[in-house]
């Protein structure tokens, strides 16, 4: 681990054991070691599991750490992006060290250890149902995925459970995977018997045949995750002020309105109307029990384990400036789909939600780009079920006027959003306004 400056082992361990995106986070990673994959196989799943930022308060002090593409980056302090002194960790040093880990019984719990098989079927149950229920109507005539059917039936838990449970008969699996063989190959041919174009047939097929491979059994006396106090890390309050103001093209006003010239009252007034009220989960680092609020007076972070973080519109305003004058508030990527737009900015006003999902819908088919319009159309019918099921959403429609609904409808769009864990299309909604798609 190249790094002329150094941290306690403990910390570091603490650091890979508690910065996945969640609670499942140690079973996922363990089932790569149980699986038997390679080194260079589990570090590229490294980088994808391990997004973001997390800070420790240990008994050496305050650490830090960001995970990005490269590998682990690591610091005393309240941040570790571009920190110096620091300490790297490539993919494929974290990697080595989980299995020393996992070999010492040190990384996952007992608990975790022995459901790590039982959810990686949940997880692929879930998947092939998802691509199972996207069948186009040319699949009607045409037996496809069969061994399927008669796991069908009342909601979608109880067909995944039923599935999931399934998986772990090797006959039954054999039959599933052979079915998934032919359907991939059909699927090369013809990409109409699926209505939308974001299942992974070929991981999903991968997964099924990891299923039939032999796992490697691991244990541990380790009745739970040693306990550390956390804390929210400057690097991940930046990012979270960089994911704009969780309205659609929100993200590119406020970028155009800070390349101008403005004072900080007018910035902060701005900041103000254009979030308004309203917050939303996953908002640091993409963790599960992570939280944004916002209103008149400013912003709040929070996150399990942490104190709160609470920034006035004035603090938004110097942050978010230097964001942009650093050339950190957007990516190359959005700045592209920003300028390919060659709108103006507007303000965001709010909108009855059902107006907004059926300019969801409007957007998806006026689309010609084939990513975005796709990406649209696929998460319309969930995102608009999610939004009439929130109750927040029903409760301002019962009891409220009709400004209070149109915002809390919003804000359970935004919800809806937010819970698909969808990246490309989270950016693609903070960024680009929908009335300008296409």
């Amino acid at each position: 681990m190249p790094s002329a400056f150094s941290l306690p082992q403990n910390d570091i361990d603490q650091v890979l054991r508690l910065g996945g995106s969640d609670d499942a986070s140690r079973m996922r990673v363990a089932a790569q070691f149980m699986m038997g994959k390679s080194t260079e196989e589990i570090a590229a799943f490294l980088q994808q599991e391990y997004r973001g930022g997390m800070g420790l308060n240990t008994d050496s002090g305050k650490v830090s750490a960001w995970f990005d593409e490269r590998g682990v980056w690591l610091a005393r302090g309240d941040h570790a992006r571009d920190a110096a002194p620091g300490m790297f960790i490539p993919w494929l040093d974290a990697a080595d060290r989980i299995g020393e880990l996992m070999d010492a019984g040190q990384f996952a719990t007992n608990v975790e250890l022995t459901e790590t098989k039982n959810h990686y079927r949940s997880a692929l149950a879930q998947s092939i149902w998802y691509l199972r229920h996207d069948f186009s109507e040319m699949t009607e005539s045409v037996p496809l995925l069969s061994s399927l059917d008669e796991y069908r039936g009342g909601g979608f838990p109880e067909e995944t459970a039923r599935l999931a449970k399934a998986l772990s008969d090797p006959q039954t699996l054999a039959s599933i995977t052979k079915d998934m063989e032919f359907f991939a190959q059909v699927y090369a041919q013809q990409r109409g018997i699926l209505r939308f174009h974001y299942h992974d047939v070929p991981m999903l097929l991968e997964g099924l045949h990891n299923l039939e491979t032999p796992w490697r059994e691991y244990s541990t006396d380790m009745f739970a995750v040693p306990k550390t106090e956390q804390f929210i890390t400057e690097d991940e309050v930046d990012e979270a002020l960089t994911h704009g103001s969780s309205v659609s093209g929100g993200k590119g006003r406020i970028y155009r309105y800070f390349s101008d010239e403005h004072s900080t009252k007018e910035r902060a007034d701005f900041l103000r109307e254009e979030y308004g009220i309203g917050g939303h989960s996953g908002a640091l680092s993409n963790k599960t029990h992570s939280f944004e609020d916002h209103d008149g007076k400013g912003i709040r972070l929070s996150k399990t384990d942490c104190a709160e973080v609470t920034l006035s519109w004035n603090v938004v305003v110097k942050r978010i400036d230097t964001l942009v004058k650093t050339d950190r508030y957007l990516t190359e990527k959005e700045k592209a789909q920003l300028d390919a737009t060659h709108a103006e900015p507007a303000q965001a006003t709010p909108a009855e939600p059902e107006s907004a999902v059926q300019e969801v819908a409007s957007a998806a088919k006026e689309a010609a780009s084939f990513t975005v319009g796709d990406l649209y159309a696929y998460y319309l019918p969930i995102v608009r079920d999610a939004v009439f099921a929130d109750t927040a959403y029903q409760n301002a429609c019962r009891n409220s006027d009709r400004e209070n609904a149109m915002i809390e409808g919003n804000a359970a769009i935004n919800r809806a959003v937010i819970s698909l864990y969808d990246t490309q299309f989270y950016g693609l909604f903070m960024i680009i306004p929908l009335s300008t798609i296409g």
